[in-house]
């Protein structure tokens, strides 16, 4: 009886595990949003605006951000 509790003890570790490593993969896709939404924005900053809109004025720079990287398409 005792080894069927350290398999389930050793199992149990395994999917700790599993959704430890599911959750820093998580984790680490939006810190990479995060630094491309931010290097987005000191891209419209700077005006060099975005293909096919041109020039986006300063009030919308936040918005057009968001909608681009966060907003469900």
């Amino acid at each position: 009886m005792s080894s069927i509790n350290l398999l389930e003890q050793d199992a149990g570790r395994r999917d700790v595990g599993a959704r430890r490593f599911q959750s820093l993969k998580l984790l680490l896709a939006e810190y990479r949003r995060a630094v491309a939404a931010e290097e987005f924005y000191d891209h419209l900053r700077c005006g060099r605006g975005v293909a096919g809109e041109g020039c986006i004025p300063r009030s919308q720079i936040a918005r057009t951000v968001f909608e681009r990287l966060y907003s469900p398409e």
